[in-house]
């Protein structure tokens, strides 16, 4: 491995401990900030969801944008290591009201890369 690639992953490293960590239980996401602090966003309190094609550089990935009731807003992409977990819990809690397998298809067919459409889903 070059310098430049070890100097790369040592900034990532440095950068994504200062982001907050997101772990999904059956109904909530818990959000935990770099000084330990937590809270839970509870998908009953689930206001809006949306899905789109982000390009990134080297493959295309789905994102999935939720919001919730105290104006929080998280993003998940399908390369998370929770995404899988977090389909399935949201699947679970019958907020978003069309399954996970639909939207996921239609968001890969949606576009190619960042010009793809935003696509709101319908929360219950």
């Amino acid at each position: 491995m070059g310098f430049v690639d070890r100097l790369n992953r040592a900034f990532l490293r440095r950068l994504r401990a200062r982001l907050p960590k997101y772990t999904v239980e059956p109904d909530a996401i818990r959000v935990t900030s770099p000084d330990g602090r937590d809270h839970r966003l509870c998908f009953t309190e689930l206001t809006n969801a949306a899905v789109h094609h982000r390009d990134l550089y080297a493959y295309d990935a789905i994102i999935l944008t939720l919001g919730f009731a105290n104006g929080e807003t998280v993003e998940f992409a399908q390369d998370d290591a929770n995404w899988e977990s977090l389909i399935n819990a949201l699947d679970h809690s019958g907020r978003i009201d069309e399954p996970s397998h639909i939207w996921q298809l239609r968001a890969i067919g949606d576009g190619d890369g960042d010009g793809a459409s935003i696509r709101h889903l319908p929360i219950r």
